[in-house]
């Protein structure tokens, strides 16, 4: 006999993977707008905008910021804002980079 309480926990253990957010990769650079495909992310890309003393993007877009990934656990380090140009996703496995001028 088939026990129908284990069909949606079994359904939930195949869907909750799909469903968390991915980490970015230490070391790799990522424009603003990977990292808001990635999952969570807007809120610690508003947190270290609002961190920085001098720096006037504090408002969206974020697309066409620069970050660093730092550490394991997905944690970010600004490092500059593309400008009207934007940011360019270069793919798996390379670093995003700010489309020159």
């Amino acid at each position: 006999m088939v026990n129908f309480a284990f069909i949606p926990l079994a359904a939930i253990a195949v869907i909750i993977p799909f469903a968390t957010a991915d980490n970015c990769r230490d070391g790799y650079i990522y424009c603003g707008s990977s990292l808001l495909k990635k999952g969570n992310y807007l809120g610690m890309i508003k947190d270290k905008l609002n961190a920085q003393p001098n720096l006037l993007l504090r408002i969206p877009p974020y697309d066409n910021s620069l970050w660093k990934c730092v550490g394991s656990e997905g944690d970010i380090q600004y490092i500059t804002w593309c400008g009207s140009h934007g940011c360019f996703d270069a793919g798996w496995n390379k670093n995003d980079y700010c489309i020159p001028d």
